[in-house]
């Protein structure tokens, strides 16, 4: 499973190789997706402090690694769709998201992973960067953007961006899988992820949600 699959997927064949548009600063906007999926609430204390319990400095110091290279994963997005929308290409691929999952799936065996959270991750992160295009290509539609917008970035950048951080994403789950089982962890989570990845630009409310939806479906309370 070769990594640049992950971004190759959602950037799609054709537009990796007909985009040839020289990637420049872009000065407009980066529209950003309206709040339309609840993040869940953050667990505190009674004095409104964050519940840690058994979770250490090294356990946070995990989850913040996880955090950040997904954060920098998501933030493709918005580039991903300037892609799409000038190639003309539709946000979903159904079966090349499938296999792209399927190959991710199979590298939890090189990370000594569960499987089953390789799956549900990558999944996941498909379906936040999926979420930010849509939304993005629906402002631009409503407005009647240029039929070619200015890329930030290239294909090639955007692959290379890419392939630098997959497998660092994957490392990063591996060692964050043990500290979601320690009593507490949802909340830690949840309050790191807010500080990791606050609202801005590709990182909404909602597209944060998504994202880490399958570890806190796994994070003990």
């Amino acid at each position: 499973f070769p990594m640049r699959s992950i971004v190759y997927v959602l950037i799609g064949a054709a537009a990796l190789a007909g985009c040839t548009t020289t990637a420049t600063n872009h000065s407009g906007n980066t529209p950003t997706p309206p709040a339309v999926i609840a993040a869940p609430p953050t667990a505190t204390s009674s004095g409104g402090q964050p519940i840690t319990m058994g979770v250490g400095a090294e356990d946070i110091a995990r989850l913040d690694a996880l955090l950040t290279q997904t954060r920098e994963l998501l933030l493709l997005a918005p580039d991903v769709a300037r892609l799409k929308w000038n190639a003309r290409q539709p946000v979903a691929n159904a079966r090349a998201e499938a296999a792209m999952i399927d190959g991710a799936t199979k590298q939890a065996v090189k990370y000594k992973a569960d499987a089953g959270l390789f799956h549900d991750y990558f999944s996941a992160q498909v379906e936040a960067s999926k979420f930010v295009q849509s939304q993005m290509i629906e402002q631009w539609r409503a407005a009647k953007a240029p039929k070619t917008i200015t890329l930030t970035r290239s294909a090639a950048q955007i692959q290379a961006a890419s392939d630098a951080v997959t497998p660092k994403v994957m490392q990063a789950l591996a060692d964050a899988a043990p500290v979601l089982k320690i009593p507490g962890a949802r909340g830690v989570l949840e309050t790191r992820a807010k500080e990791i990845m606050p609202t801005k630009s590709a990182l909404s409310d909602p597209t944060r949600a998504i994202a880490i939806r399958p570890l806190l479906e796994r994070a003990a309370p």
